[in-house]
């Protein structure tokens, strides 16, 4: 697996806990040291959860409209067919259910890179959970990682050591690029489907999101 593909990193920490070692938290100027093995260990690391800022940053504002796109997308997903939600087209990653299922395992994974500890019950690969069971995992990864995107510094280092001693450093903020950019890129997947099949996807821009969730000022 290569270290350059941020995607396959959380899709092997959101696997069985038998697949990877953590180790404690070490930070040592605000670098992380984080080490891969063939067996589990949790570290004490805070849960970002516990965490509610006050103002709304940027990067938080980005994770909640993520959040949101995520939930109102499956939403839309749930009343499909048993055979529509097993509809895909060629040049996406598979059928809607097989990819609504990947992304909530995705953002799992991303959340349990970034804040070094699984967060919840991790979704097995070999399961198949109904569409709001994933719409679940969904929500409590997508509210995880605003909760992280608040008191992590993109700056950060998370320091990954392979079995065969290799160490890759990769900035939190490449974590945060590609849990958004991956999100992104399946949405649209999963609305081209939508489309293919004659139902019309839901507008889940930054704008419909601004009129739904932002006040105006007078």
């Amino acid at each position: 697996m290569s270290i350059h593909d941020a995607h396959d990193l959380a899709i092997m920490f959101s696997r069985p806990l038998t697949a990877v070692f953590v180790t404690p938290i070490i930070r040592i100027n605000q670098r992380t040291q984080l080490f891969f093995f063939m067996e589990i260990v949790l570290s004490n690391h805070i849960q970002p959860e516990m965490y509610q800022p006050d103002d709304d940053i940027s990067l938080v504002t980005i994770f909640r409209h993520n959040l949101w796109a995520n939930l109102e997308l499956v939403s839309v997903c749930r009343k499909l067919t048993d055979g529509q939600i097993q509809e895909s087209v060629e040049g996406t990653y598979g059928p809607i259910y097989e990819t609504v299922k990947h992304l909530a395992g995705a953002e799992q994974g991303y959340l349990n890179l970034i804040t070094l500890r699984r967060q919840g019950t991790s979704l097995g690969w070999e399961e198949r959970p109904s569409l709001t069971t994933l719409a679940g995992y969904i929500r409590n990864s997508g509210e995880g990682l605003i909760s992280a995107a608040a008191i992590t510094e993109g700056a950060d280092i998370i320091n990954i050591t392979y079995t065969n001693g290799e160490i890759y450093p990769i900035p939190a903020s490449l974590l945060f690029t590609q849990a958004i950019n991956h999100a992104g890129e399946h949405r649209t997947q999963i609305m081209t489907i939508l489309t293919q099949i004659g139902i019309e996807p839901p507008d889940l821009s930054a704008w419909t999101y601004v009129e739904n969730y932002i006040s105006p000022t007078t």
